[in-house]
């Protein structure tokens, strides 16, 4: 869902109003990946917590490295800027607004973890 071409397919086709906003989209997303459920079950809130964190490293490399026109590095840089602004929420999670913290303050000294290789016969897309 976030592969840099398909951010600027987005991108462009939000533009042309033939979909939705690039802006949109992205919030979607974060609204799915943060939904917050009253879960006892510690591995739940685990695979949840991966699950966030996955979304926000895939920001942060389409925004910093990634080859994407301005207008996206824009909405990009928006759906950063909201971990910072949640803070109160993350207070568990605060390594997330750290990481997007220093990541836009000081891009060279950020080491995002590599994406797990996924088997021939992925769908298109996924790397």
């Amino acid at each position: 869902l976030l592969d840099d071409a398909r951010l600027e397919r987005v991108a462009q086709q939000g533009a042309a109003r033939n979909f939705i906003p690039i802006g949109d989209y992205l919030e979607e997303i974060r609204k799915t990946v943060r939904q917050r459920k009253n879960r006892s079950d510690s591995e739940e809130q685990l695979i949840e917590a991966v699950v966030e964190k996955r979304f926000v490293v895939h920001l942060l490399r389409a925004y910093l490295k990634g080859n994407v026109s301005a207008a996206t590095k824009h909405a990009l840089l928006r759906q950063l800027r909201k971990y910072l602004r949640l803070d109160r929420d993350l207070r568990p999670k605060n390594h997330l607004n750290q990481l997007v913290r220093q990541a836009l303050e000081d891009p060279a000294s950020v080491k995002l973890p590599e994406s797990p290789k996924l088997p021939d016969g992925s769908p298109i897309g996924c790397h």
